[in-house]
């Protein structure tokens, strides 16, 4: 008899559990207004620099103030994160790790001068992407 019920109680836990997946998942599928105003991290297509990774280098080198690394050189790394949004616009950003004022403030400069970026998609739909990024510095003693 307790199996009984213990049995049917599990079912009706899986069924609630299977339930409350569904509901996230119905949830999670946005109008296109929610979704503009929504920052994403995850996403079917991230957002990709003209040229790709090779082109960002290059925008780096030909618009820094300071010298960027080449491969093999003594480098000092800085970490950022842009938000590149649905026109491929690089926008808020914010430093993860920086150097010193003069590299963080260069490297803010860079993304001001940014060109459009071609936008991430979720699903069928451009939305505003979190991009975490790195310049190479070279290390000047």
């Amino acid at each position: 008899m307790y199996k009984h019920i213990f049995a049917v109680i599990i079912l009706l836990l899986m069924a609630f559990n299977i339930t409350a997946q569904e509901e996230v998942i119905v949830n999670v599928d946005k109008t296109d207004k929610e979704n503009k105003s929504k920052v994403f991290v995850n996403v079917d297509q991230n957002p990709e620099f003209p040229d790709g990774k090779s082109g960002l280098i290059s925008f780096y080198k030909k618009n820094s103030i300071l010298e960027i690394c080449n491969n093999g050189e003594n480098c000092k790394t800085l970490y950022y994160q842009v938000v590149i949004d649905t026109l491929g616009n690089a926008g808020e950003y914010k430093l993860l790790r920086g150097i010193n004022e003069k590299y963080n403030n260069e490297t803010k400069r860079l993304i001001s001068l940014m060109p459009k970026w071609k936008p991430g998609k979720k699903g069928d739909k451009l939305v505003k992407v979190l991009v975490t990024l790195d310049i190479k510095y070279k290390a000047i003693e």
